[in-house]
């Protein structure tokens, strides 16, 4: 599959028959039994089965646009009329043609579904100035409601006359013919006049009468007799009695329908007459039909058997509407199509190319993306790793200062933590001295205090601390006479590092202010920095 194919609607080409539908999709097709309500459109049971098979024959995925579906109609309900118009530009053709419709059938334009064909685009005008062209029309309501229903499952459908397409267009020379496509109960003719349609009919005579007639002769049922006429068709082994009892009642069958196909006396008769169908008893009564009508060539379908959903009309149908310059013969339009080169008898929608190419362009951005960005980013990469590489080359020195630092970190005596916890053990009125520490851990503090009792107090706090791992009071001497005073001197040792880690040490920071108070010229008082057992006076 191609790239553009991704994004290429899916087609469906359909026939619709008074008995059947048939839709193919150019690989596949199926055929589905139908009814009809009475205003002309499809009953709830051939909605579903019709809705069913448009989603198996051609699903659309969600990123394509919205598919197109080619309907043939039966000739039932459709009126076909030669019309003369002046010769004119082809924008006002349809004009012309409203009008000419407006007084020749009883139901004005609008309520219409129709079109019209012409013998060739660049058919020349008759000496009264006037061109000939054959307008096609059927009630607007029944193709409406077609329309409505191929569109909730996602198609534009396009309408035509299956009468029209089941054989190859005729040339302007050949005179008056005749094409005969049968059906179970009826038959529709389509006359010629110089390879261009000029009377559709519908024949009250179809495949059905015939085996009715083949039953009343053989004293058998239907499905008896249908199943006789498949074997005498397909050329079967059966007694020669029996072989010529049902090729004289086809005969006789045939001619009921060979009067209603013959043309009054004295009008030119028919050059030739094509028959059509989809069972295989249609190469019978073409056979039935050359005999009653000799000498009159009659061509019947071709032999083989039919593909699922390829009837003559979608055959036809299919060609007309692929490949370059294709076009309907007729195109039935419920809103005026817009002007084409051939008058109206449309071609095949363009295909949305702009949005296809934007599509294109978008999707190939996004795979080119991230491959850009590389290009794009390689010099900033580039110089991102240049310094990468700079600093990976400083690394080591810095790994040296931080070993350096973080010995010196590890080695580095507490004498800020020793003097914090000597300042909160002092009792008030206390004085130290002196105070001596070596890297060691031993501390020697001198001084005195007030009381006795305090010393015996300052050298509990030391301990309690959990800093030091032994006091000694090495010295306590009271003096006499003058201020009461009690002279000491304290040894101790502090305890190792691993040991200090549990301690907290230092002043307790106050909570910062939870709003933002307006500000004002008065002085704030610094806060007291709180203590274990408070600050020692001096």
């Amino acid at each position: 599959m191609s790239f553009m194919e991704l994004f290429r609607a899916p087609s469906l080409w359909v026939e619709i028959r008074p008995e059947s539908i048939h839709l193919h999709n150019g690989a596949a097709g199926e055929d589905l039994p139908a009814a009809w309500e009475a205003a002309g459109t499809p009953d709830a049971a051939t909605r579903d089965r019709l809705l069913g098979a448009l989603a198996r024959l051609a699903p659309r995925k969600p990123w394509q646009a919205r598919g197109t579906l080619w309907c043939a109609l039966p000739a039932r309900g459709v009126s076909l009329r030669p019309v003369s118009v002046p010769a004119t530009t082809q924008t006002d053709v349809r004009k012309f043609l409203a009008l000419q419709i407006e007084a020749r059938f009883p139901v004005p334009p609008d309520q219409l579904a129709w079109g019209w064909s012409e013998p060739s685009s660049g058919a020349a005008a008759r000496p009264d100035g006037l061109r000939e062209f054959t307008v096609a029309a059927i009630r607007r309501e029944p193709v409406e409601r077609l329309a409505e229903l191929f569109a909730a499952a996602g198609f534009n459908a396009i309408f035509g006359v299956a009468a029209t397409l089941r054989c190859r267009p005729l040339p302007e020379n050949a005179g008056d013919a005749c094409s005969l496509d049968l059906g179970t109960r009826s038959t529709e003719c389509l006359e010629y006049g110089n390879g261009v349609p000029t009377t559709l009919r519908s024949l009250p005579w179809g495949l059905g009468d015939l085996v009715d007639a083949v039953a009343a002769e053989l004293a058998a049922d239907r499905n008896e007799a249908a199943a006789a006429l498949a074997a005498l068709a397909r050329g079967d082994a059966m007694p020669p009695s029996r072989r010529a009892a049902i090729a004289g009642t086809v005969e006789r069958a045939v001619a009921v329908l060979a009067d209603g196909v013959r043309r009054p006396a004295g009008a030119p008769g028919f050059s030739r007459i094509l028959v059509t169908g989809i069972s295989p008893e249609a190469r019978l009564v073409a056979d039935a039909l050359a005999a009653v009508l000799r000498p009159l060539a009659v061509d019947g379908p071709p032999q083989g058997t039919l593909r699922p959903g390829l009837t003559p009309a979608v055959a036809g149908l299919r060609s007309a509407t692929t490949g370059a310059g294709s076009r309907l013969p007729i195109r039935l339009a419920v809103a005026p199509p817009p002007a084409t080169a051939d008058g109206g008898g449309g071609g095949v929608p363009s295909i949305p190319w702009k949005w296809v190419v934007r599509g294109g362009v978008l999707v190939a951005a996004l795979v080119l993306f991230p491959y850009a960005e590389a290009f794009v980013g390689r010099p900033i990469l580039t110089r991102r790793l240049a310094a990468l590489r700079k600093d990976t080359a400083r690394l080591g020195e810095i790994d040296r200062r931080l070993e350096f630092l973080q010995y010196v970190t590890d080695n580095q005596s507490p004498y800020i933590d020793a003097v914090y916890v000597v300042a909160n053990a002092a009792p008030p009125g206390a004085r130290i001295e002196s105070l001596s520490m070596n890297r060691r851990g031993e501390v020697s503090i001198g001084g005195y205090t007030q009381m006795p009792q305090q010393v015996v107090d300052f050298r509990n706090k030391l301990v309690d601390s959990g800093f030091f791992s032994g006091v000694v009071l090495e010295e306590q001497t009271p003096i006499v006479g003058g201020q009461p005073r009690v002279n000491l001197r304290l040894t101790a040792q502090w305890k190792g590092p691993a040991a200090r880690e549990s301690l907290k040490l230092g002043p307790v920071l106050p909570d910062p202010p939870k709003t933002n108070a307006p500000a004002t010229n008065n002085a704030v008082p610094p806060t007291r920095p709180a203590a274990t057992n408070g600050p020692a006076q001096s």
